[in-house]
């Protein structure tokens, strides 16, 4: 799956809006840029994945929860101060164009002001809680109010989390190696948004067939292993987060089908109604 965003975006993931200085080509930049950045993550958890590091996997899920969140919101919100919020004022604050407005030596909170006019103009940090609330999907929102603070906990310096970095083997003393083999949370997570940004990917890439396919089968192969893995263990028992997950996938796994893989096979066609059969409209 990984594979999959990483071709797409060395062959279409040209940055015309920078190159170019097209405003609503830089929508498009953003997209990329968040697809590129989650891309590296998503291959970084593999290695620490690997090595048994599955806390500091869970840290840079974080990141590629985030980047989700802003490509979501970008593409849905009408709000023309989104695009200077998130994409204009940071690259100009990164060459010099703008800085924070300071007052008696202290930076005054949500101030620019334009190093060569003196012109002061807004700026907002917009929060993930904001985020998650206008993505067009309600469920995003209610997914977040539970995976960003469980991730938080591992991204910041949480002592409830002491418990993982204790080896229990005899008597409890601290350890910087894990003496679990496997970790389903980080798995599920990975594969969760992973298929979610695959999704992002079809929605404004103009896929070819056979591409298209292979998407739609990938996003098929990562709904059916979360739901068999989650089912397997019980977690969603426990854990209200996995049952959400399951929701979301489904209606990723809709929007897949009725943007691109328009005639499932009859054997895709068993499988995607073993997840719901409210899936594939019925004929």
């Amino acid at each position: 799956m990984n594979r999959t965003l990483n071709t797409q975006i060395s062959t279409s993931g040209i940055p015309e809006g920078l190159l170019w200085n097209d405003r609503s080509a830089m929508l498009n930049d953003h997209l990329y840029f968040c697809l590129s950045k989650s891309c590296r993550s998503l291959k970084a958890i593999r290695i620490l994945y690997d090595e048994k590091l599955f806390e500091d996997s869970l840290t840079l899920l974080r990141s590629v929860y985030e980047a989700y969140l802003s490509m979501r919101y970008v593409s849905e919100t009408n709000d023309q101060n989104v695009f200077d919020y998130l994409i204009m004022n940071p690259i100009s604050l990164k060459v010099g164009a703008l800085e924070p407005l300071e007052s008696n030596g202290k930076i005054i909170k949500g101030k620019l002001v334009d190093t060569k006019t003196g012109k002061v103009r807004d700026h907002k940090f917009i929060l993930p809680s904001e985020l998650s609330k206008k993505t067009g999907y309600d469920l995003d929102n209610k997914v977040h109010q539970y995976l960003y603070n469980f991730l938080n906990n591992y991204s910041h310096t949480n002592f409830s989390t002491l418990g993982h970095f204790l080896d229990m083997t005899d008597a409890p003393e601290f350890s910087a190696t894990s003496d679990i083999s496997e970790s389903p949370t980080v798995l599920i997570l990975s594969l969760y948004l992973a298929t979610l940004l695959l999704v992002e990917l079809e929605k404004f890439e103009d896929l070819d067939p056979p591409d298209i396919k292979s998407v739609c089968r990938q996003v098929l192969g990562a709904t059916e292993l979360i739901n068999y893995t989650i089912n397997k263990l019980d977690l969603e028992k426990d854990d209200k987060l996995y049952l959400l997950i399951v929701e979301r996938l489904k209606i990723a796994l809709k929007e897949s089908i009725k943007e691109s893989y328009l005639n499932p096979s009859s054997s895709d066609k068993k499988r995607i109604n073993r997840i719901s059969p409210d899936i594939i409209p019925a004929s």
